[in-house]
């Protein structure tokens, strides 16, 4: 993303980059595409097609690698340069178009599976399906619509909730096209009653962090669907939560190390990780001093021959999962510790699936 750049298209001096990007994007992409077809419609970009759109250019050190045409709330095309792809740019065309321009709906060939991922993974759901294109070739046509985002359905929630409450978004969820799969929904809430923040929200609270000073109360949390939504409660308002669960530092560390490693900061997302792991290792110390009758080990236990399983976590690429390993590592042993302690991951695992599925909705 370095150095990228969008803006909109000089005229039709510029036709003859766009369509070089054009063939490159299609032939790395569109291997369905009869090569008649392909030359017929390449011989229409620069006399009708270009002409009809609102171009924007995705220019990186002042050179195109990539376009977009819209028409009203429709994304006619976009394409991306077979060297930059992967790089971004087509994420950020996309961005734009829907920030600036005001796109809500796409049509996509369904033969092409990668495209329909990747507006699938930017917020876009089918929303019908045409057996041929445009012009009645027998290429498939998925029609895409962008969702509304969970996030502000969350927060269209809250307002029908609390309905003597000021509440409104701020960071990410002011700029819906900004959101991603991994976004949370931070809100301030000015209320003059206890805010039953479970209520509010619609859904059980699974972790959650909590702290209070005389002008607020800020609570984070991971709802049991995978929603992580932090609120700031202020006016004279408090907080109504559920009883913390004996693992809530865990589990909470386990969601934030899940989303870094989601957005590939495995930096954080390892550390985080790490922590649990130290808790999983520190709950084997004390079942090894119940069972031993003593804290002072001068040989190994029982548990000294498993503190390695905790590396397993680990093992091949950081992922969202590495943070699910962890905490069943931590679980484990927690288990042998206390009979009573029952795990629960399914807001981890909520969480993770929502993330991963490419979806801010």
């Amino acid at each position: 993303m370095e150095n990228l750049t969008i803006r909109p298209a000089i005229g039709a001096a510029e036709y003859p980059a766009l369509v070089e990007i054009w063939r490159s994007a299609v032939e790395a992409t569109h291997d369905f595409l009869d090569p008649s077809d392909r030359e017929e419609i390449a011989a229409h970009l620069p006399g009708d097609y270009l002409p009809a759109v609102e171009l924007r250019v995705a220019e990186r050190d002042g050179q195109p690698v990539g376009f977009s045409g819209v028409i009203g709330d429709e994304l006619q095309m976009l394409f991306v340069h077979a060297s930059a792809r992967g790089s971004g740019v087509g994420s950020a065309l996309l961005r734009h178009a829907i920030r600036s321009q005001g796109v809500t709906r796409v049509d996509v060939n369904e033969q092409n599976p990668q495209a329909a991922g990747f507006y699938a993974h930017h917020g876009f759901d089918v929303a019908g399906r045409s057996a041929r294109d445009d012009a009645g070739r027998p290429y498939p046509i998925l029609h895409l619509r962008l969702a509304t985002p969970w996030q502000l359905r969350t927060l269209d929630h809250l307002r029908e909730a609390l309905p003597g409450a000021e509440v409104e978004a701020y960071g990410s969820a002011t700029d819906p096209a900004s959101l991603d799969a991994w976004s949370d929904l931070d809100v301030r809430i000015r209320a003059g009653a206890p805010v039953d923040v479970a209520a509010a929200l619609g859904a059980p609270i699974w972790a959650f962090q909590h702290s209070a000073t005389d002008e607020r109360t800020v609570v984070r949390t991971v709802l049991a669907d995978g929603r992580a939504v932090d609120l700031s409660i202020m006016g004279g308002g408090s907080a109504v939560l559920p009883e913390s669960p004996s693992d809530a530092a865990v589990r909470f560390d386990a969601a934030l190390a899940a989303t870094r490693f989601g957005r590939g900061n495995q930096l954080i997302g390892l550390h985080l990780t790490l922590g649990i792991l130290r808790e999983a290792l520190v709950q084997g110390m004390l079942l090894a001093d119940r069972r031993e009758g003593t804290d002072h080990h001068r040989f190994a236990t029982g548990e000294d021959a498993r503190a390695r399983d905790v590396l397993r976590a680990l093992q091949g690429p950081l992922t969202p999962w590495t943070a699910l390993e962890a905490f069943a590592h931590f679980a484990e042993r927690r288990s042998g510790l206390d009979p009573s302690y029952r795990p629960d991951a399914t807001g981890l695992e909520a969480l993770i699936r929502r993330g991963t599925a490419g979806r801010s909705c």
